[in-house]
């Protein structure tokens, strides 16, 4: 029996590890990590090896192609051939063997198209890290995504099958994208009766922290957990980032008083796919202390400290893992200051996933 886990972050593997251990003895079966995600940084895919190794992994393969346009069709064609190759030398071992599958649930397509190579999709359990910005998409919206999608399958396939004469691997190629079935769906965010569950993972993320991550990384008080959502390019938004940053230096001001604290026992723990450009800046003006731009680990091996006293975001399912996992206080913050930024609208989308009776909320 194999169990195949996709990772693009620590959280994810230690959410899939706890989860393996729940439903049958993790040392029983050949545990597999598979890194498939080509945007995350060597510094987070090396931090995911050595944390697969340190929890008894049996083995991870990176099984990333690049981003082709597909205004190069021989090319894409060429290179998705060439990834297969490698998906067979790689994990050919487990084609078509008693196998599950664990798996974010906004999978991507690589993903998909492993899964499919492999003939394993017939156990998958999507995991979840967290789920407030897999709900943005209006369902109209995505009855126009899903009928262009539907039309350029169609239309892949013809081309590839023309071009290869093969007719699986133009499937393959066509419909890599189209949903999985027959999924089984884990939650630990909502697996509120499952103490078992949250127990292991609280001594996994704690195992992680404790044996990987530099102590000096453990001196926070106050974590402020960040977000994209506000003025970060790779959102695509024009929003001003000189407002966000005054937004948050009045909220560390409130913070550094109620606590009593200094700045530097606060930290700003930025979003991992933030810019460079927004986090130089906010590393330049932020009154608190920030970590590196590739930091490796997620926000929740923060919360493992006994140092820990409050955390504060605006827009992270982070905070319900700090509330309803690890026991700390934990509150919304309302960007009022913010009111006529449109990130004001995803806010209060994102309130329809929290139960705000859990939550105390204050106004910046």
């Amino acid at each position: 029996m194999y169990t195949i886990t996709f990772v693009s972050n620590l959280l994810q593997l230690v959410v899939a590890k706890s989860i393996i251990e729940l439903e049958k003895d993790f040392s029983s079966q050949k545990n597999i990590v598979v890194i498939s995600n080509n945007t995350i940084d060597e510094k987070t895919v090396r931090t995911i090896k050595k944390s697969s190794e340190l929890m008894s992994f049996d083995k991870v393969c990176l099984l990333r192609r690049q981003k082709i346009s597909n205004l190069e069709p021989f090319k894409k064609i060429r290179d998705i051939k060439n990834f297969e190759k490698k998906i067979e030398k790689d994990l050919g071992e487990i084609s078509n063997k008693s196998s599950k599958v664990y798996v974010r649930s906004n999978i991507g397509k690589d993903e998909k198209h492993i899964i499919r190579f492999l003939n394993i999709h017939n156990k998958v359990v999507f995991i979840e890290d967290g789920f407030a910005t897999y709900n943005i998409f209006l369902s109209e919206t995505k009855k126009i995504i899903n009928l262009k999608n539907n039309i350029t399958n169609y239309l892949k396939l013809l081309f590839t099958l023309l071009i290869t004469r093969d007719s699986r691997f133009s499937y393959r190629i066509a419909f890599q994208n189209n949903k999985l079935k027959n999924i089984d769906k884990k939650n630990i965010l909502l697996e509120e009766e499952n103490h078992i569950l949250r127990n292991k993972f609280r001594y996994n993320i704690n195992f992680i922290a404790n044996n990987l991550m530099d102590k000096s990384k453990q001196k926070y008080e106050v974590i402020i957990i960040g977000t994209l959502y506000i003025s970060d390019p790779k959102m695509k938004r024009d929003l001003n980032i000189d407002a966000e940053i005054e937004f948050y230096n009045k909220l560390i001001n409130n913070v550094s008083k109620k606590y009593k604290i200094t700045n530097d026992k606060i930290l700003y723990k930025h979003h991992p796919r933030t810019s460079y450009q927004n986090w130089n800046k906010k590393k330049s003006k932020l009154h608190c202390s920030m970590l590196e731009l590739e930091f490796p680990y997620s926000s929740e091996v923060f919360f493992c400290s006994d140092k820990i006293k409050a955390v504060y975001s605006c827009y992270s399912s982070s905070i319900i893992y700090s509330n309803e996992i690890f026991n700390v206080p934990t509150f919304i913050v309302k960007p009022s200051s913010l009111v006529n930024n449109s990130y004001l609208s995803a806010y209060l989308d994102w309130l329809k996933f929290i139960d705000l009776k859990n939550y105390p909320t204050i106004d910046i």
